[in-house]
């Protein structure tokens, strides 16, 4: 997280942190003050690497973990080319880490912890409002389920687009036509205990893997991975600003 987490963590300087971040990454000011809004929160999954720093600064804090199927946040990260999992068998790796670690921590917060299914939201988007309002204490309205209806007070980019968008359900099962019958093998294979957990039933039989496609997988990423990251944080924001890419 580019030194947000950085010594010293307190909750002052941290929150002075998040605050710059969020300025930089989306445009919108914050203020640390109680004002008009009393509660905010901040959707970033790499937040789940630092769930343990964040409960020591704000312990009054409440935490919405949205879990997807990981065959489908495999192909979110193999079509955006983010540098997050290059492949199936790479990207599940990530997906099966941070899973792990996020319910584990709802284990041990579990009065804080609100744990929703990417696919409930979208396919019952007024229940699980309801549910999610009432966790955090906050009185639900009609005009919730219009946001993609309201002014943005944010800057769009590549990775909120489809935040202005009303919620689509044909993403939920987007991977089973674009992921083949051996990449979703792969994602299963290494992380059929986290999706069983969270009520993903498998889809393919089990598979066996040669160690020699399996290093061929991390090298891909090691080198595939690397250079999308460098054009995503790097190359690409300078393109933007001439407009060549958007």
């Amino acid at each position: 997280m580019d030194g947000l987490f950085a010594n010293p963590v307190t909750k002052e300087v941290l929150l002075r942190r998040i605050v710059t971040k969020i300025s930089d990454m989306h445009g919108v000011s914050l203020s640390i003050e109680s004002g008009k809004e009393p509660i905010w929160g901040w959707k970033e999954p790499l937040l789940t690497y630092e769930l343990d720093k964040l409960e020591r600064c704000f312990p009054d804090s409440k935490y919405i973990l949205i879990i997807r199927d990981g065959r489908g946040v495999v192909n979110s990260y193999i079509d955006n080319r983010w540098g997050l999992g290059t492949t199936a068998y790479t990207g599940a790796i990530r997906w099966q880490k941070e899973v792990a670690l996020q319910m584990a921590f709802a284990k041990k917060m579990q009065d804080k912890c609100l744990t929703i299914r990417y696919e409930d939201l979208v396919q019952n988007l007024p229940e699980v409002l309801v549910q999610l309002c009432d966790f955090i204490g906050v009185e639900f309205s009609e005009h919730m389920l219009e946001f993609h209806n309201k002014k943005l007070d944010f800057q769009v980019n590549r990775e909120n687009v489809n935040t202005t968008k009303p919620a689509d359900q044909s993403h939920s099962d987007k991977w089973r036509k674009a992921l083949s019958a051996r990449e979703i093998a792969l994602v299963e294979l290494v992380a059929s205990e986290e999706l069983k957990a969270n009520g993903y039933a498998l889809d393919q039989k089990s598979i066996s893997p040669s160690w020699l496609e399996l290093i061929y997988y991390r090298i891909h990423q090691k080198i595939v991975g690397e250079f999308q990251l460098q054009y995503k944080w790097k190359y690409r924001d300078k393109l933007k600003k001439l407009g060549f890419v958007k």
